[in-house]
């Protein structure tokens, strides 16, 4: 890889491993012991299913409505979500107060090193809390279910494609923005535009991956961390691809979920 490139991987590697370790942070060791007494309430089928319709949803709100208003909503919504029970678990008085201030920084500051930083932070935050509520061998399922699904809609059906481009065109970005250069972190988010030293990492390939590692802390921190280690080295393999396709769209989630996968089950032979 060329310096352009490895800026970009080091970037799509360090969101996903902080993603990662905030959200093992937030399930603690503590937790871990407790999460093991407690039978999974979410099962492979229902989160699947609730992944399409609320993709078949955004579709047809995309469809619907011209503004970027409702779309603004809901991505702010997420991010809040997400750092509301991260906040929690450090400050619950102040939980609410904490997460409400974060989201004011995404308009005070408008640059993509702060977007970024809040994608971490509320991702994580949703992967901790969903993965107190799925077992590892839902997330086998689903890991393999979704990465098919990503071929078929990038390649296939390329809805992906034109669901993240129309958002884009609206103003709003439900993924990490990479800038090719460093100081590029400190743009205006409304001043990015997609092939213009930017490329962009979207935040299921990050969320997917960080559920797993949430949801493998049932099953004990070592297995947790294999996974983690794994997904980076997907992501890398990603990376490379990415470049080696210049740069054209791609499903980035099924070298993610086989490096998951692969580290998750690596560390429990050998255990």
């Amino acid at each position: 890889m060329n310096k352009k490139q490895t800026i970009l991987a080091i970037q799509t590697i360090l969101a996903l491993a902080a993603t990662e370790m905030l959200a093992l942070l937030a399930i603690g060791q503590h937790r871990v012991a407790a999460l093991e007494r407690i039978s999974p309430l979410i099962g492979a089928r229902d989160f699947v299913l609730v992944f399409l319709l609320s993709t078949a949803l955004l579709l047809l709100l995309i469809r619907s409505l011209r503004g970027r208003l409702v779309f603004e909503a809901i991505f702010a919504l997420s991010i809040f979500s997400g750092i509301w029970f991260l906040a929690d678990l450090m400050n619950p008085a102040f939980a609410l107060a904490i997460a409400l201030g974060f989201i004011g920084l995404r308009y005070l500051l408008p640059y993509v090193i702060v977007e970024n930083a809040l994608l971490i932070l509320g991702i994580a935050g949703i992967a901790a809390a969903l993965g107190a509520s799925l077992s590892w061998k839902s997330m086998v399922a689903i890991l393999g279910i979704l990465a098919i699904y990503d071929i078929i809609a990038v390649y296939g059906t390329r809805h992906m494609v034109t669901m993240f481009k129309s958002l884009a065109e609206k103003g709003v970005i439900f993924a990490f923005i990479i800038p090719e250069h460093p100081r590029l972190l400190f743009k205006r988010t409304d001043q990015v535009e997609s092939g213009e030293n930017f490329s962009f990492l979207g935040t299921g390939d990050v969320a997917l991956p960080a559920l797993f590692v949430a949801s493998a802390a049932r099953a004990g921190m070592a297995l947790a961390l294999g996974a983690a280690i794994g997904s980076l080295v997907g992501l890398l393999f990603t990376d490379l691809l990415f470049q080696w396709g210049r740069q054209r769209p791609m499903p980035a989630l099924p070298p993610i979920a086989v490096g998951t996968l692969a580290g998750f089950f690596i560390v429990w032979l050998m255990g």
